[in-house]
């Protein structure tokens, strides 16, 4: 009689629960409950069968004809599922078949009404859909929410009521969503006002005084000179930096990656084979170019540091005095700010009141909720104050664009940017001694963390609920590879710099750069530590996944501590030989002219990606059978996706906005750029922003 509750958890074969079980004990459970034998069909309006639950009365009554109607279809949808041949499909799939949101498009197609069918138990973790007739409505429903928790409450270690189990009308719902409220209205209407500012400037800027500050400010928003500014693939002052670009466009691609494949093992994409994704997860490594994405994030860390130096040393030597270099970098850190608020303003105003109203199909009402409960509602100006990684929203224990974190941890670490190129520029020990202390400091506080908290990396298995509060977005525990950035931008300050030179005793980073570059045996040496340190850090994250829960706190906190950096080093070791001038083919790969042009939308990119993805997945109208090549075929779909509308919004909002800001600032000497290093600036210094 057992199996009757898994049966009822069956039913509907339009209804295909949805079911993405966070605990194995709970798949086991359901699996032992398909071994009982089989029942006869019930009716969900009689009294239930007799496995130790109490019978219920539904307290729904109608003698309407229609609702007797919807009632009749929902027994013979019921007892078609139960039969025999759909009890035995069960069986064998063991439980795979169940998350299916079944055929919306038919749905629809036929003049049916499509529900999604809710069980919440802390967050949404069983969801199914639903076609029934158009006649039917979520109020005649209500016997089966009764009679469904009962069941649930029997097969799992959990106890809810009917109130927790759900029937959205996903049409209404959709309705619901499409409708604009008024933030809504007014985020169109800013985007809608940038464009027409834009179209306009493009148009009467021929009609302005050459020099005037009208025309300058067309300038700023002239489609068409943005648009060449963008596209522009000239190369920069430094052509040996060009290979960062690469770099930039690969990293951000790489997270969107990782991002379009966490996503799709979570429960608001239904999979039917929710088996298929954890196998993937610990046995296939290919896999693991998802799982191991997170460092992608710290080659970021390393370029802001890293090219950050170049621009702030070039700034500071053009102030003569203390007070100078104090506003400076006062300056340096309010155009920094104003570069990124404009755009990342608008990702929330899209994200809280925009994005609902495009999503379509099934999963709308979920992705919805989560919008709706978003916290950005109450805790939005903390990304703009770059706080948010350590002000979390009290009733959730998160923050709003829970990807942001990286914008925050970015920001703070570039406080550092200025202050560390004071210290180098009055003496270079002096920097090499505040490096040493900062990242003496960050071992301290790591093991710290990892001590009082006993976190794991180990995400599958037994992630610790500190993991990512604690660790994971703090700068002070993710500095490492930004330390790296300025340590290697000082050594390639030195490129120019030949031991053969008039220096009768070249220092030991000039001596070392000449090394790299006149000797090939040393280069390759390099090539190959670079390619297998990398190597080991994107394939140990496959071993930490797999077997990580027999690993101790120890090796956990190791791991942890020695991957990142590692990772960039590794990469430096592959890429520092291009940017001296050798390297032919990485120069050839990285500095490629097309990525000149995407390393400009990696920062629009980021904070729109997951928007992409979150609309890429709710406008799914069926389920997904994951396979190995899934995650990489939709992260490719999503990564082109994100880069046009990144391409849309830099275009419009924030290429003119930083163009205006720049207009304003260039009368201050602290931060005005010099011909010499305006396209350096504008294309691949620009990633300081991400």
């Amino acid at each position: 009689m057992m199996v009757s509750l898994v049966i009822l958890l069956l039913f509907i074969h339009a209804t295909c629960l949805s079911f993405t079980p966070p605990i194995p004990r709970l798949l086991a459970l359901a699996q032992n409950h398909l071994r009982d034998p089989p029942f006869h069909p019930f009716s969900i309006l009689s009294p239930l069968p007799d496995f130790g639950l109490q019978p219920v009365s539904p307290p729904y009554t109608s003698s309407s004809s229609e609702d007797n109607t919807c009632i009749s279809d929902l027994k013979t949808a019921m007892n078609r599922f139960l039969s025999p041949a759909a009890r035995a499909f069960a069986r064998d799939s063991g439980l795979s078949a169940i998350y299916d949101l079944g055929d919306y498009t038919g749905c629809v197609r036929d003049g049916g009404r499509f529900f999604i069918f809710v069980v919440v138990y802390g967050m949404p973790f069983i969801y199914n859909g639903l076609c029934l007739p158009a006649r039917c409505s979520s109020v005649q429903l209500f016997p089966v929410q009764v009679a469904l928790a009962q069941v649930i409450n029997k097969m799992l270690p959990i106890k809810i009521s009917w109130q927790n189990i759900i029937f959205a009308d996903v049409d209404k719902m959709g309705a619901e969503n499409a409708s604009l409220e008024t933030p809504g209205k007014i985020t169109w209407a800013l985007l809608g006002a940038m464009l027409a500012i834009c179209i306009l400037s493009t148009i009467f800027r021929q009609f302005l005084p050459a020099r005037s500050f009208p025309a300058r400010l067309s300038d700023c928003f002239h489609l068409w000179k943005n648009f060449k500014s963008i596209t522009e693939t000239a190369n920069a002052v430094d052509p040996g930096l060009n290979v960062l670009n690469g770099v930039r466009v690969l990293g951000m691609a790489w997270i969107v990656l990782g991002h379009t494949g966490e996503v799709l093992g979570e429960f608001s994409v239904p999979l039917l084979n929710m088996q298929g994704y954890q196998s993937a997860v610990l046995e296939q490594r290919s896999y693991t170019m998802i799982t191991s994405a997170t460092l992608s994030v710290d080659v970021f860390f390393f370029l802001t540091a890293f090219l950050g130096i170049l621009v702030c040393e070039h700034e500071l030597k053009k102030a003569k005095t203390w007070i100078e270099k104090a506003k400076g970098v006062l300056m340096v850190y309010f155009y920094r700010a104003v570069r990124l608020w404009p755009l990342y303003g608008l990702s929330i105003l899209v994200y809280l009141h925009v994005l609902k109203t495009l999503y379509d199909g099934p999963l709308s009402y979920i992705n919805g909720y989560m919008l709706q409960n978003s916290p950005c509602y109450d805790n939005w100006y903390y990304n703009l104050l770059f706080v948010n990684n350590f002000v979390r929203n009290k009733e959730t224990d998160d923050y709003c664009l829970g990807w942001s974190w990286y914008l925050a941890n970015d920001f703070q670490l570039y406080l550092l940017v200025p202050i560390l190129c004071i210290l180098y520029s009055q003496r270079k020990l002096f920097g090499f001694l505040a490096l040493a202390a900062l990242f003496a400091i960050s071992v301290v506080t790591q093991i710290a963390v990892f001590t009082k908290y006993e976190i794991s990396i180990d995400i599958v298995h037994r992630i610790s609920p500190k993991f990512w509060s604690k660790y994971y977005d703090k700068p002070y525990c993710r500095i490492a590879p930004f330390l790296l950035g300025v340590l290697f931008a000082w050594i390639y300050q030195a490129k120019g710099k030949t031991s053969s030179g008039g220096d009768t005793n070249p220092s030991l980073v000039v001596r070392a750069n000449s090394t790299i570059r006149d000797n090939a045996v040393i280069r390759y040496v390099m090539y190959l530590a670079g390619i297998a340190g990398i190597l080991y850090c994107v394939l140990a994250y496959f071993d930490f996944y797999k077997t990580g829960s027999d690993k101790t706190l120890g090796m956990h906190m190791a791991f942890a501590m020695v991957s990142r950096p590692l990772f960039v080093a590794s990469l430096m070791l592959l890429l520092y030989p291009a940017l001296l001038g050798k390297a032919a083919l990485v120069r050839a790969l990285l500095g490629h002219e097309i990525w000149t042009v995407l390393s400009k939308l990696t920062y629009a990119t980021y904070l729109f990606h997951v928007l992409v993805v979150s609309f890429y997945y709710s406008s799914m109208h069926q389920s997904v059978y994951f396979t190995p090549a899934k995650p990489f075929i939709f992260g490719l779909e999503t990564t082109v996706l994100s880069f046009t509308v990144a391409f849309f919004m830099s275009l419009v909002v924030e290429w003119p906005l930083t163009l205006v800001a720049k207009t304003w600032m260039r009368s201050r000497p602290a931060v005005a750029p010099v011909p010499a290093t305006k396209k350096l600036d504008n294309s691949t210094l620009a990633i300081n922003k991400e």
